[in-house]
């Protein structure tokens, strides 16, 4: 249990989801403090540098070229939700990494070899990042179960049967080793406020805008509900390619048109995600058997892809439509003027019978252009302008470190206490955790459903799933009475939001915008209390009288039986109803369905 983690929480099931089982993130301790930030960076080039080994590794196990392998390394590795999330979460990287190396291990299987590879991926998968595992184990799934009937059929239901029990009994032997993370963080998830719960959604198809924008971000980087866009336009080819494939060598197709029916139906979208809402994170895996196809049609080349003019011919106009638009020029005409070059030299190659590596290097310096120029649209101001989102280098840590003008280092080492904001101070997030204080703002994905169920049954008006209490609560002085919030940290200019009770005990000194104040009204951390209410008789108060009620007594569920003194009977001698009115000339109103409104 780690008390710094909002009002206190299980270090493992908070950061489970990000970075507990990341081999990665323990190479930063290598680094010395002043190093930290370059150490964040590197450590993203490291993952997408795996990104390409990953995928290089499953592609020795079938028979292609170098500058095949090489093709579609440089498409998967750099694929639009590898330079997406290395700005938004770097951990999301790793599914990359580890899915090419699971369906290798699944290769080995159905071919007669060694299992261990297998297993020992879906150990770390499991100790990694158990949301995404859950979606790994599907897509491993789905890639054995086609790969299996590209191979043999299913017409030896025997042999199927054998072969499926020995890819689970691997899967379950991998599974047990990553146990000893994976069930606590399966255990903190079901115990959370982020479930999933009943979603309202229509589960059949999307909203006719989503099919539309999925046209649209097919070669730009864009993305709209995780549906993976920012595709090489080499894929255009590739899709050409795939028509007219053997079954052989068509498995790469096959889940590629499977994954591309999972987008356009909410059900699928939904199901991926757990059953919420229809987050389409599996789609990363779509680049990876487009750059398989691809690397394939790079060393067979011979085909009639004449079809491939006229798709391009449609691109063409929708993106031209758009550039003009949108004043986006180089945004939406850097794909297509690459995808005619490389229609140019597939034209040049099947009229003169002309097949040679130069040529084949020519189409990967093509795709690196490509998606490069993808990376630079999205991050760039003529693009999407992602990098407007970011903070200034080496800035980072001391948004964190000078938490307050330094403030925080005055505040007492030998109590037990917990530190507060105000309702103003909304850029707190985990900046308490990182200097070992027990504040109660925080801004993680898993946390205590507890929590969340009381910062909804208490009414904050702050109140976030993944940040139930934050922004001093309101300001409410029971509130932060209750959860012992003693000292308060904020602003100057905010120093009119504390509480009621609270004093400005001194200013910062480097920085007098800051202040600090203390109150001598907080409860203990823990005490015993000897008075009670039952959750039914709670639950009809108010927020204001649930507050007061709590800091007299505890509440229980109405289910205990317990032999204790009650103050349900005493509520009204604290509580006056009084009939009240507001007049004010001055308001502007107007009346809807009969209802007068500011």
């Amino acid at each position: 249990m780690d008390w710094s983690i909002g009002a206190g929480a299980d270090t493992i099931t908070s950061y489970g989801y990000y970075v507990i089982g990341d081999p990665f993130v323990y190479l930063g301790v290598f680094f010395p403090e002043n190093l930290r930030e370059f150490s964040f960076h590197l450590l993203i080039f490291l993952r997408i540098w795996c990104v390409g080994i990953s995928y290089i590794f499953f592609t020795r196990k079938f028979k292609i070229s170098h500058q095949a392998g090489l093709l579609g390394a440089v498409m998967y590795t750099f694929s639009f939700f590898v330079i997406y999330n290395v700005k938004r979460h770097p951990f999301f990287i790793m599914p990359l990494i580890l899915y090419p190396i699971l369906c290798l291990g699944v290769e080995k299987i159905l071919k007669k070899e060694s299992g261990i590879i297998f297993s020992i991926v879906v150990a770390i998968s499991s100790m990694v990042n158990f949301y995404f595992f859950y979606k790994l184990t599907i897509l491993t799934f789905i890639y054995g179960s086609v790969r299996y009937l590209t191979l043999y059929g299913f017409k030896n239901i025997k042999h199927l049967f054998l072969t499926l029990c020995q890819c689970i009994i691997y899967y379950l032997i991998g599974l047990f080793i990553g146990s000893i993370l994976f069930l606590p963080m399966v255990g903190g998830f079901l115990d959370a406020s982020r479930h999933t719960g009943e979603i309202t959604l229509n589960l059949i198809h999307y909203h006719i805008s989503y099919y539309i924008v999925l046209i649209h971000n097919a070669f730009v980087p864009y993305s709209y509900l995780w549906s993976v866009g920012g595709l090489s336009i080499f894929s255009l080819f590739t899709i050409i390619f795939f028509m007219r494939t053997k079954k052989e060598k068509n498995f790469a197709a096959i889940i590629s048109l499977l994954l591309g029916v999972f987008l356009l139906i909410p059900f699928f979208g939904s199901f991926m995600n757990g059953m919420s809402g229809p987050y389409n994170r599996f789609s990363f895996v779509i680049p990876f058997f487009i750059a398989i196809g691809s690397g394939q049609l790079l060393d067979a080349r011979k085909k009639d892809l004449k079809i491939a003019k006229y798709l391009l011919i449609i691109f063409t106009l929708i993106y031209l439509i758009a550039a003009i638009l949108e004043n986006m020029y180089t945004f939406y005409l850097t794909p297509i003027i690459i995808g005619w070059a490389m229609w140019l030299l597939f034209s040049y190659e099947i009229k003169f019978s002309l097949f040679s590596n130069k040529i084949s290097t020519i189409f990967i310096v093509l795709v690196m252009i490509n998606m490069a120029t993808n990376a630079m649209n999205l991050y760039y101001s003529y693009g999407n302008n992602s990098i407007s989102d970011t903070v200034e280098l080496n800035t980072s840590i001391s948004k964190y470190k000078d938490l307050y003008g330094g403030l925080q280092k005055d505040l007492p080492k030998d109590e037990w206490y917990r530190v507060g904001v105000t309702s103003q101070d909304k850029e707190i997030r985990n900046q308490f955790i990182y200097h070992d204080l027990k504040g109660l703002s925080t801004y993680l994905s898993i946390t205590n459903k507890y929590i969340s169920n009381f910062a909804k049954e208490m009414d904050f008006s702050t109140y976030q799933i993944i940040q139930p209490l934050r922004n001093g609560l309101d300001d409410r002085r029971l509130m932060n009475y209750f959860l012992n919030v003693k000292y308060i940290l904020t602003k100057k200019e905010n120093e009119n939001y504390l509480p009621v009770g609270y004093r400005v005990i001194k200013e910062s000194t480097s920085n007098s915008n800051y202040i600090l104040a203390k109150t001598e009204y907080s409860f203990p951390f823990a005490y015993t209390v000897d008075k009670i209410m039952f959750r039914e008789h709670f639950s009809k108060l108010n927020p204001l009288e649930k507050e007061y009620i709590l800091t007299q007594g505890a509440v229980l569920e109405d289910s205990i039986s317990i032999p204790t003194k009650s103050f349900e009977k005493g509520l009204n001698s604290h509580f006056n109803r009084v009939e009240y009115s507001i007049k004010d000339n001055d308001l502007d109103t107007k009346k809807i369905n009969g209802v007068n409104l500011i």
